[in-house]
């Protein structure tokens, strides 16, 4: 039924509202899902993204990465995602 169920771990897309545009809101992000996971699912690992705009800086990337637990940045076109 869930990822968690069926993986170790998923890649979290950042296409949110509002987006994941930052450490801090990938983090919040992060926070979210593992304090949503049963007990039993705790070894799972969310893999956190990035989304990527004409405003990301370079820091941007850097803070995120060093967060351990964003792995990958996603760039949308405009009006490519449904969010």
């Amino acid at each position: 039924k869930h990822a968690t169920q069926r993986f170790g771990r998923c890649m979290f897309m950042p296409n949110l509202v509002p987006p994941v545009t930052t450490a801090e809101k990938a983090m919040e992000y992060y926070n979210h899902i593992q304090s949503s996971l049963p007990e039993d699912q705790k070894d799972f690992t969310p893999l956190m993204s990035l989304y990527l705009t004409d405003k990301t800086t370079p820091q941007d990337i850097l803070d995120a990465h060093a967060t351990g637990h964003v792995v990958a940045g996603k760039y949308y076109p405009s009006g490519a995602t449904t969010n």
